[in-house]
C-alpha cells in the first residue's frame, strides 16, 4: 500500500515548481493573521498524525484498514502542503519520503519538527 500511496501522492505532482508564478504572489489581504491560520493547520496536523498512528495500531485486521490509512494520509499530506506553503517552505514538501518520515515520528518529535519548520519559515514572506 505504501508504494501505491507514494505514487498517488507524489509531491512534485501536487506542488509542481514551488518557485513558479502560481505559487508566489503578492497579495493585499485583510482577515485573520496568517500566523493564526498556520497555528490552526499545525493543530490539525498533530491531530491527523495521532489519528494515523491510532488507525495503524488499532485497525490491524480490518478490511478497511488500507482505505482508512490512505484517506487519513491524504488529508495529512494536503494539510502538510498547506502548512509548508503558508510558512513559505513549500520546497520542503518536495523532500522525497517526507510524508512517511513524519508519520514515523513520535508525537513529541513531530511537534518538534513542526516547531523547527515554523522557526525556519515565515508567514510574512
Amino acid at each position: 500500500m505504501t508504494d501505491d500511496f507514494d505514487m498517488d501522492m507524489d509531491m512534485a505532482n501536487i506542488t509542481g515548481d514551488s518557485n513558479a508564478g502560481a505559487y508566489q504572489k503578492t497579495e493585499l489581504r485583510q482577515g485573520p493573521p496568517l500566523d493564526y491560520v498556520s497555528e490552526k493547520i499545525e493543530h490539525s496536523l498533530i491531530d491527523l498524525h495521532a489519528t494515523i498512528s491510532i488507525i495503524s495500531r488499532v485497525v490491524q485486521d480490518s478490511d478497511n484498514k488500507d482505505a482508512l490509512l490512505f484517506s487519513a494520509r491524504a488529508a495529512f499530506q494536503q494539510e502538510l502542503v498547506a502548512f509548508l506553503a503558508i510558512q513559505n517552505l513549500l520546497n520542503t514538501a518536495n523532500t522525497p519520503g517526507l510524508l512517511l518520515q513524519l508519520l514515523g515520528l513520535s508525537r513529541d518529535n513531530f511537534e518538534q519538527w513542526l516547531q523547527e519548520a515554523r522557526s525556519e519559515g515565515s508567514v510574512t514572506g
